[in-house]
């Protein structure tokens, strides 16, 4: 049991940790370049990894066809989309609006599977936003007169991000099962590499990256510890424990995001920002609880 909770605060952590090495690694990087090259490291890292556990590519044009849609949805746009938001937002901000995946999810599950929505849920889903519009309140007269920059636009991308997220984790669910998570995860990022190859070049200008020490190890740390050994050490422990148990790292990222932009930016710990983490958690608890026995069979 020990073993577990040590794993669930490091997938926590690292996972809260990635927002700041998305702001270290960005003055060197413009928002696609740093996405490509996240995407061939993750992806290369946990491809290897697979070969050598000898784990095979998919086999079926179906596969692949949706490895490509999560390639899209799950890894490219989103990654864009954050980075391009942490251009004008702290990271603490980022690491709160994040939590409203498993708020996002169920929405698309709710019109997208068998899993409806209770009033339960509701009630957990309106209470999450209710969080979120504490964070966009005082941007917005701000954002109006800012045009696509500003904190209002920063947050509204991380928004996306964690939307797209959302929809990539329905589409897994519904078609990679059987699938070793080492290969969807490892080819899904390659396919995404291949899309953000051009993108890179039409929205962002890699030739002209020129990157200090911090912002490449920030980006290695993204790549390898954020996107790679996360991802493997997620699956792990959803077969330890089942994904509710895993499902609790929602509830450590933020907080880690907000302790590192204190302690190594500097961003101010607010009263809105405080307000808002507590009522995105809350919501979150109550659209995800479960009974004690349905927690325990994960």
């Amino acid at each position: 049991m020990f073993v577990n909770y040590l794993m669930l605060l490091t997938l926590g952590t690292v996972w809260g940790s990635s927002f700041l090495f998305i702001k270290l690694a960005l003055p060197a990087f413009d928002p696609a370049t740093l996405a490509l090259w996240r995407t061939v490291l993750g992806g290369g890292f946990l491809i290897a990894v697979g070969l050598l556990l000898g784990k095979r590519p998919p086999r079926e044009r179906r596969l692949w066809l949706m490895l490509l849609v999560l390639g899209l949805i799950g890894n490219a746009l989103p990654f864009v989309m954050i980075n391009s938001g942490q251009r004008f937002i702290d990271i603490s901000l980022s690491a709160i609006l994040i939590t409203t995946v498993p708020l996002f999810t169920l929405g698309v599950a709710h019109f997208f599977s068998d899993d409806k929505f209770t009033w339960r849920k509701l009630t957990g889903v309106a209470l999450g936003f209710a969080g979120v519009l504490i964070l966009l309140g005082p941007a917005v007269p701000k954002g109006i007169g800012e045009g696509v920059g500003g904190a209002l636009a920063g947050q509204l991308l991380v928004i996306g991000g964690a939307a797209c997220f959302a929809v990539a984790l329905t589409i897994t669910r519904r078609t990679m099962a059987g699938v070793d998570p080492a290969v969807s995860a490892g080819w899904s990022l390659a396919l995404a590499a291949v899309l953000l190859l051009p993108a890179s070049f039409a929205i962002g200008d890699p030739l002209a990256t020129k990157p200090a020490l911090l912002p490449v190890l920030a980006l290695l740390a993204l790549a390898v510890l954020s996107t790679g050994l996360n991802i493997l050490l997620m699956f792990t422990l959803i077969q330890r424990t089942g994904p509710n148990f895993v499902a609790m790292n929602n509830y450590i990222a933020p907080l880690v995001g907000v302790a590192w932009g204190a302690l190594f930016l500097a961003e101010p710990v607010t009263w809105t920002k405080i307000a808002a983490t507590l009522t995105i958690l809350a919501g979150v608890a109550v659209a995800t609880w479960r009974t004690p026995r349905a927690w325990r069979r994960g």
